[in-house]
C-alpha cells in the first residue's frame, strides 16, 4: 500500500495536475475519452497499434515519440498498444502526456505500467491517475457520500466494490487505479481491505463486481473491457507521410509501405495510378538500359 513517490512529489504532481486541468479549462470533473480531444488540442498525433507481447516480452502499454524537422517543427506523437483494454488505453494516454509535458526527447517506450519501474514511470502513472481522476474530486465523493468522513476503512465489501463502479464508469479509469487512488488520498489505510480489493477478478462476467457494473450502464462497461485492436494513424501523421511523398523525402513505393502499417493504401489518397506509372516508368528505363548494354 505504500506509495513508491515522497509527498513533494506527489505534491508537485497534483499541482501539475491542477495546472494543466486549469490550463485548458478542463474543471476538475470526468475527462475519461475527452483526453482524445485534448490531445488533438496539443497537436499530438495519436497511434494505434495491437500489440500482443511475445514470450518472456514484457507487455507494451504506449509510447511517445518527438522530432524535430528540418524546418524546425517539433512532431509529437503518442502510439498506444490497441490490444490493452479501453480504460487501460485512455490511462496509457494520459500517462504519456506526462512525458509530454516534461518534453522528453525522441522515443520513450512505455512498457507493463502496472508495475511501472523507475522514478519517471512512477511519476507518469501518479500524474495519469490524478489527471482522470483528481484528487480534490475523489475527496469531495467520498464525503458526500460518508457523511464528510474520508475513511472508508468501515465500509462493507459491496457498498466499496458500487462506490468504485460508479467512478470506474464516469471517469473511465482502471479500477486498480481508482483502488491505489483511495490509498493515496488516505482513504484507504486497512491494509486487509485493500488486500480484498485488489485481488477482485474485476473483468471476469461471473465476479460480484462485473455484475454491479454491468448494472449500472452495461455499454460503458463493456466498451471499458474492450480490447479494441485499433490500427491506424490520425490526419496529422497521415498527411505528414503524404507531404514527406510530395516532398520528394520518400518514394511511392516506401509511402505505400509506410501507409501499410495503419491498414492504409495509396488508392485512397489517388495514388495508385502514380505507382502504376512508377513502375512502368521504371521497366521502360530497365529495358532501355539493356538494349543500352547489348549495343555495346
Amino acid at each position: 500500500m505504500q506509495n513508491p513517490l515522497t509527498g513533494k512529489e506527489r505534491y508537485e504532481l497534483e499541482k501539475l495536475v491542477e495546472q494543466k486541468r486549469d490550463m485548458f479549462q478542463l474543471g476538475m470533473g470526468a475527462l475519461g475519452d475527452g483526453i482524445l480531444q485534448l490531445v488533438a488540442k496539443l497537436d499530438i498525433g495519436m497511434l494505434y497499434l495491437p500489440k500482443e507481447p511475445g514470450t518472456h516480452e514484457e507487455p507494451l502499454s504506449a509510447m511517445y515519440l518527438s522530432s524535430k524537422e528540418k524546418e524546425g517543427n517539433i512532431l509529437s506523437f503518442i502510439g498506444v498498444n490497441t490490444a490493452q483494454y479501453y480504460d487501460t488505453q485512455l490511462f496509457a494516454i494520459a500517462h504519456e502526456l506526462y512525458h509530454h509535458w516534461e518534453e522528453t526527447e525522441d522515443l520513450y517506450l512505455c512498457r507493463n505500467m502496472e508495475e511501472a519501474k523507475g522514478l519517471r514511470e512512477r511519476k507518469a502513472n501518479q500524474f495519469a491517475a490524478s489527471f482522470l481522476l483528481p484528487s480534490k474530486t475523489l475527496k469531495e465523493a467520498i464525503l458526500e457520500k460518508n457523511n464528510y468522513e474520508l475513511s472508508v476503512d468501515n465500509w462493507n465489501l459491496s457498498a466499496l466494490l458500487r462506490f468504485i463502479a460508479r467512478l470506474h464508469l464516469d471517469y473511465k479509469t482502471p479500477y486498480k487505479s481508482i483502488v491505489r487512488r483511495l490509498v493515496e488520498v488516505e482513504a484507504l489505510t486497512d491494509q486487509a481491505l485493500y488486500q480484498t480489493l485488489w485481488s477482485q477478478d474485476v473483468r471476469n462476467e461471473t465476479s460480484l463486481y462485473y455484475k454491479i457494473a454491468m448494472s449500472y450502464d452495461a455499454d460503458v462497461f463493456t466498451l471499458l473491457n474492450k480490447k479494441t485492436h485499433k490500427m491506424g494513424a490520425d490526419a496529422r501523421l497521415l498527411e505528414h507521410m503524404l507531404q514527406n511523398y510530395e516532398s520528394a523525402i520518400i518514394g511511392l513505393d516506401e509511402l505505400a509501405e509506410d501507409l501499410s502499417l495503419f491498414g492504409k493504401q495509396l488508392n485512397e489518397y489517388g495514388l495508385e495510378e502514380e505507382l502504376e506509372q512508377g513502375l512502368m516508368e521504371d521497366m521502360l528505363r530497365e529495358i532501355e538500359e539493356g538494349e543500352a548494354d547489348d549495343e555495346d
